[in-house]
C-alpha cells in the first residue's frame, strides 16, 4: 500500500471520530460555538488517543470549568486575557507571566 493510500485512510478514519465526536459534544457545542472546529476537536480526539468518550468527559469539563470563571469569551490578546485573569485572581500579580 502506497504511504499517500494509508494517509487517504487515515484521514477518513479520522473524520469519522470528529463527526461522531461532535454529534457526542452537539449539546455543549451549542454554548460553546467558537469551540466546534474541526481544528479544535481533532486536537482533542487525537489528545486522548481518539477515545470519544474520553475526550468528550475531558472536553466537557474543561468547557464548564471556563464557563465558572467566566472565561470562556473570545479574548482579542493576551493582554486583555491577562487582564481579565488578573481580576479573579488577587495572586497574579505575585505569579510569574
Amino acid at each position: 500500500m502506497y504511504q499517500e493510500d494509508r494517509d487517504s485512510i487515515t484521514n477518513l478514519s479520522l473524520s469519522y471520530d470528529v463527526e461522531q465526536f461532535r454529534k457526542r459534544m452537539a449539546p455543549v457545542l451549542k454554548k460553546y460555538p467558537s469551540y466546534d472546529t474541526m481544528f479544535t476537536l481533532e486536537r482533542w480526539l487525537r489528545s486522548y488517543d481518539n477515545d470519544i468518550e474520553e475526550a468528550t468527559k475531558r472536553m466537557t469539563r474543561a468547557l464548564q470549568n471556563l464557563y465558572a470563571l467566566d472565561a470562556y469569551r473570545n479574548y482579542d490578546s493576551a493582554e486583555s486575557l491577562n487582564d481579565f485573569l488578573h481580576t479573579i485572581n488577587r495572586a497574579a500579580d505575585y505569579l510569574p507571566g
